[in-house]
């Protein structure tokens, strides 16, 4: 696990990090460690995560995301005077309009996870998986409420919650459902393929219309053959 992220699951814990005030005894050289004094608290993770139905690490991972959104950037020093001939070409502004999607990430097995978009009936697809993975022979686990990931996650005009931010959060709970013992994804609804892939995460299969394929016996057979090809659900 790379430190930084390991710092980050330490804050959301509440863990307090300690460091010696000198150096101690035949230790190796110190490493630099980041500042945790600005970090969100227990309480303020709690919340959120309490609100919102996301993970604590999601919920700490979006507080420290609005946090460096405020922090003042430093001046930039003087540059040099540009003349005509290197003048770059006009950027292209930066769009900070948010992205507004909504993504479930409902456990069918141990092992599976579909994603949906809002655009799907959420019960109809449960029902579905169960209907799926009984047929299977594999042991449905549905004990576990879905959970919901919406962007913006809070309305505010003063947080910055722009694509790249978008992505950074949905990275932390992809990360966060990964830990969970995920061993494949089904992915319902073009923003959930549309989102999952810009976040670079392995799709086992992929449903367009959830509608669409419980009324095609093509579609149901194509997502039959690709289970038939794992080795356990």
């Amino acid at each position: 696990m790379l430190e930084q992220r390991r710092l980050d699951y330490l804050a959301a814990m509440g863990i307090t990090q300690w460091m010696p005030r000198q150096p101690l005894p035949h230790a190796a050289p110190s490493r630099w460690l980041p500042d945790v004094s600005n970090a969100p608290s227990h309480d303020e993770v709690e919340q959120l995560a309490e609100q919102h139905h996301i993970p604590p690490v999601v919920a700490s991972e979006l507080l420290e995301l609005e946090q460096r959104s405020h922090q003042p950037t430093p001046a930039p020093a003087p540059a040099p005077v540009a003349t005509d001939s290197d003048a770059p070409a006009d950027a292209a502004p930066v769009d900070l309009t948010p992205p507004r999607f909504e993504l479930w990430f409902a456990r069918a097995t141990a092992r599976g996870v579909w994603v949906v978009d809002g655009q799907q009936d959420l019960t109809l697809l449960r029902r579905f998986m169960l209907r799926v993975v009984t047929a299977m022979g594999a042991e449905p686990d549905l004990s576990a409420e879905p959970v919901q990931f919406r962007w913006p996650f809070i309305e505010s005009r003063q947080h910055d919650q722009s694509r790249p931010v978008a992505l950074q959060a949905l990275q932390a709970q992809w990360q966060f459902v990964q830990q969970q013992g995920v061993g494949y994804v089904i992915s319902v609804g073009s923003d959930s393929r549309d989102w999952l892939a810009a976040i670079e995460a392995d799709v086992f299969f992929h449903i367009d219309d959830l509608q669409q394929c419980l009324t095609s016996a093509a579609h149901k057979r194509a997502l039959w053959q690709a289970l038939v090809s794992l080795e356990s659900l």
